[in-house]
């Protein structure tokens, strides 16, 4: 389990790093900066370095900002307080809830975390409700069909193709109704209307959708 929840925060810093990493780098300026991850080998060893900067608030300087007029005297990004507000929202909800230690009265469950189990409760959410179930399965059909047959992918595209071929994930839905919608999607976009019917949403509606998400 902690594998996998290390796993999942080393992704969302990856993210929040490339988004707003290169926020703080001047333009004019030719000072190399360290990387999400680097490396230093002091004390005959090496160490793995993470850094992780997020610019909350940025003061501008009075004798740069003259020959621009008026400037304000805080600057303040509300795009990185979000996302630091959801990382502190994991941190203090989530992994606790992961870590979280059962009582006598509950079902004792193994220290590692337990795919199957995952991929069951998934499974019986998802097909709880037959209209819903039917067009989850189409879009992540269509999906998977666009991902399969772009040439030139985009980072969405890239997105959806790492996610379909994460280890974690295939074991997840393993057995699950998504994988159906993910083994059908690899076959053509026609297979995904056929084998789907009875959902009601038309196919445009899924068109619309994939584009604005950038799904080509």
């Amino acid at each position: 389990m902690k594998s996998s929840v290390i796993f999942t925060l080393s992704l969302l810093f990856a993210f929040v790093n490339l988004a707003y990493g290169n926020a703080r780098k001047p333009a004019d300026s030719l000072k190399r900066e360290p990387k999400f991850i680097s490396f230093n080998s002091d004390d005959g060893k090496i160490d793995v370095d993470l850094d992780l900067s997020i610019p909350f608030i940025s003061i501008p300087l009075g004798d740069k900002d003259d020959k621009d007029g008026p400037r304000p005297l805080v600057n303040i990004n509300t795009k990185s307080i979000t996302v630091a507000g959801i990382l502190a929202a994991i941190t203090a909800f989530v992994i606790p809830l992961l870590f979280k230690t059962p009582n006598h009265s509950q079902y004792r469950f193994d220290n590692e975390f337990n795919v199957w189990d995952a991929g069951r409760t998934l499974n019986e959410f998802i097909l709880g409700n037959n209209y819903v179930t039917p067009c989850i399965q189409r879009a992540i059909c269509g999906a998977i069909a666009r991902v399969d047959r772009v040439k030139t992918p985009t980072g969405a595209d890239k997105i959806v193709d790492g996610l379909a071929n994460l280890k974690i994930i295939k074991d997840l839905i393993n057995g699950t109704s998504i994988q159906k919608a993910v083994d059908v999607g690899h076959q053509s976009t026609e297979q995904c209307l056929n084998y789907f019917q009875s959902c009601s949403m038309a196919p445009e509606i899924f068109e619309v959708l994939l584009n604005e998400l950038g799904i080509q």
